[in-house]
């Protein structure tokens, strides 16, 4: 893969850490190679071209200079806890090295590092050095800060482990036309909640090499995964869920759909078969996936996405224009969202049968997992998670059931809240930590001053971070009057509340109810969407819900008045 050099002067260091063992005793050669790809801001990351010197203000000696830059790597076996021996090295030449060396431990897993100066060394977990194939990794320079270097494998991700346990996923995309795949990752994520004896490489993406990529995984038991397939900038997406379980064999391939995506569209369906018809992936997944039904409707999601208008136009047909292509052999323009949700109402329809047969209960929990039931109310689902119950082993439905219907009734709890929890109300109470660990509840705060604001926010809502200089500034306007602002984090975790509460200078009473939407705090108030605030008296009561800065500016003035502030600026 010829790659044009397009990013600064960079000193690389990398190592290939060995860091487990196998089991032949005779030494055995291996082969390790690695390229450095330079993408610059000016450039489409799908868009690198060798040949092209456009969107580069370098003269052609600059970047040769920088394609001489040294780039070393050091391959080290572990000897012991703390020890570990070099056993082979090198140096990149014009950005691409081959290594090569004998190991007795085979196969053997491997990390492989960067280093670039000062910086903390970029580090890939646990590649495999096997009999099948050697390693091949890409270092990713971008010249954006928007986007990270990476440090990826190419191709192929394999694993150490008995043959009989392992799931293999291979997927081949080269047949897609009109997309460029070439610095395209492939993903792959557990979609079940906990299943057993679960083990994948901390590598779980990789660069496609020529539109192909094969993954390994160890399953001890029948789960969901989700491989998503895309472009660094997000002009191709496409996605598929897949069952993998003991022995597995699943091959991807593009839908009709994959050479037709549009940005902004949902994301392009992949097409996921079992070479094993009796499997459960054949079960659950090919049930709808290769009907006759959902194939031809794929076809028509195509066409649709092909005849959509383009960004920023409208397409409308007039009575005399549809009645010009009725009964004709032309189709009628349809908006691709439109065919979507029918494309979707067939795999529904098809996965709630299989939920609620019940013959085979993996297959119904594997097709509630993957949304059966998923256009019904929470009631609904709720019941036929119950019914789980009374089919599934008790170990099964306590690890991958009971979390899902434990989410599910906070889910209904929540809708219920949010449709009580209004203004003329009282506002549930509660007991959260600040930043610093201490303990604040909401009552006490209420009967200290006459009118309180509860903002539920996160460090990642843009709306919230939006609203954040207004309220700030009422706060510092009205607070020794009688006016505080409680802001309730829902952040995942507490370094990201915190990065967040000081970046933004979130004032007023800051707390934490770090478990997302469906944290007690949340659910309790019925929070379907943040920004969400509500404007409470002295006693609790609601006098607003979503009230917006300049609606909290007039009340506060009609309650306290103007104050200095405010005659000084105007």
């Amino acid at each position: 893969m010829e790659m044009k050099i397009l990013f600064g002067i960079t000193t690389l260091v990398a190592c290939v850490i060995l860091v487990g063992c196998g089991f032949n005793t005779e030494s055995t050669k291996f082969t390790i190679t690695g390229e450095r790809i330079f993408v610059s801001s000016g450039a489409n990351v799908t868009d690198v071209d060798a040949n092209d010197d456009s969107g580069s203000d370098q003269s052609s000696e600059e970047l040769k200079a920088e394609n001489q830059q040294e780039i070393s790597v050091v391959i080290t076996r572990n000897e012991g806890p703390t020890e570990e021996v070099t056993i082979a090295s090198g140096t990149f030449t014009d950005d691409k090295i081959v290594l090569e060396g004998n190991v007795k431990q085979w196969p053997t897993p491997i990390d492989i590092f960067v280093s670039r100066g000062n910086e903390e060394p970029m580090r890939l977990h646990t590649a495999l050095l096997d009999s099948e194939t050697n390693p091949t990794f890409v270092l990713l320079d971008f010249e954006s800060d928007d986007l990270e270097d990476r440090l990826l494998l190419s191709g192929v991700s394999r694993m150490l482990g008995d043959d009989s346990d392992k799931f293999k996923i291979t997927g081949d995309l080269s047949s897609i036309s009109d997309q460029n795949l070439t610095l395209a990752l492939a993903e792959i994520e557990i979609h079940s909640e906990n299943p057993k004896s679960v083990s994948l490489l901390s590598v779980t993406e990789l660069l496609l090499d020529d539109g192909k990529f094969f993954i390994e995984g160890i399953a001890g038991e029948p789960f969901l995964v989700d491989i998503g397939v895309s472009t660094f900038d997000y002009t191709y997406f496409g996605l598929v869920s897949v069952v993998v379980e003991p022995g597995a064999q699943i091959e991807i391939s593009p839908s009709a759909t994959s050479s037709s995506f549009a940005p902004g569209n949902f994301a392009s369906p992949l097409l996921a078969n079992s070479q094993n018809k009796n499997s459960l992936h054949a079960t659950v997944i090919e049930s709808w996936q290769n009907s006759e039904e959902y194939l031809a409707k794929m076809e028509e999601y195509a066409h649709a996405i092909e005849n959509a208008a383009p960004p920023n136009t409208t397409h409308s047909h007039t009575e005399e224009e549809d009645t010009e292509t009725a009964g004709t052999d032309e189709q009628p323009f349809r908006e691709p969202y439109d065919v979507y949700t029918e494309l979707q109402k067939i795999e529904f329809t098809a996965l709630t049968s299989i939920a609620q047969n019940l013959e085979d209960p993996m297959a119904s929990l594997l097709a509630m997992e993957i949304g059966a039931l998923a256009w019904m109310e929470y009631s609904r689902k709720l019941e036929n998670w119950y019914t789980l119950a009374s089919v599934l082993k008790e170990d099964v439905f306590s690890r991958r059931v009971v979390p899902q219907r434990d989410a599910l009734e906070k889910q209904l709890n929540k809708a219920t809240n949010a449709e009580s929890i209004v203004e003329g109300q009282s506002a549930p109470d509660f007991t959260l930590a600040n930043l610093e660990g201490d303990e604040v509840a909401l009552y006490d705060i209420l009967a200290s001053n006459e009118v309180v604001l509860v903002n539920f926010w996160a460090s990642w809502c843009v709306p919230c971070i939006d609203k954040l200089p207004k309220l700030n500034k009422l706060h510092a306007e009205y607070r020794d009057k009688g006016f505080e602002i409680v802001f309730v984090s829902i952040d995942d975790s507490y370094d990201d509340w915190k990065k967040g509460s000081e970046k933004h200078d979130v004032s007023g009473i800051n707390v934490g109810d770090l478990h997302g939407f469906l944290a007690d705090t949340p659910v309790a108030y019925g929070i379907q969407s943040i920004p969400t605030e509500f404007l409470l008296d002295s006693k609790g009561e609601i006098l607003e819900r979503d009230v917006t800065p300049d609606e909290l500016k007039s009340l506060l003035v009609d309650h306290f008045g103007e104050t200095n502030r405010q005659d000084e600026e105007d």
